[in-house]
């Protein structure tokens, strides 16, 4: 993960994908978590997520994922009505929330659910596990120009 340049300050919101990558191969993620803290951001999620990540059949697994997005997650941002009245999925609440807040950046590795015409994608990395290789990027919403509409 030798190319991993995190933002110097702003929040990373994490993605279901990562927060289970993370938990499954804790080994090979160490180093993301070692340059976030080095760095002046935070690590924040929604709700959404940590349902999503923390969900299981096993009570155990529960309590070892909920204690998981604890350590790794600083903070959960604030949804409010606004967000909430447009659509159900996550990706469509990651995708708001990073719309909402200016310097947010979203970490996921579902590139095709955030394209470029909408999202600035930066700060590509990947990790390598015994398996395979997780590519991963940062992106944040890239606000609109204002159009004049002539007549």
């Amino acid at each position: 993960m030798a190319n991993l340049n995190l933002p110097k300050t702003g929040w990373v919101l994490v993605d279901t994908n990562f927060l289970i990558d993370f938990f499954s191969k804790k080994q090979f993620y160490s180093e993301f978590l070692k340059s976030a803290s080095k760095s002046s951001i935070s690590i924040v999620s929604i709700e959404p997520v940590r349902v999503e990540f923390i969900r299981s059949k096993n009570k155990d697994v529960v309590r070892q994922k909920s204690d998981f997005f604890i350590k790794v997650v600083e903070a959960l941002l604030p949804l409010d009505q606004e967000v909430f009245s447009l659509v159900q999925p996550t990706d469509i609440f990651l995708a708001c929330a990073i719309q909402r807040y200016s310097q947010v950046y979203l970490l996921t590795r579902n590139h095709q659910d955030f394209p470029t015409k909408l999202f600035k994608r930066s700060n590509i990395f990947n990790i390598e596990t015994e398996k395979d290789v997780k590519t991963y990027a940062l992106y944040q919403y890239i606000q609109p120009e204002a159009k004049e509409i002539s007549f």
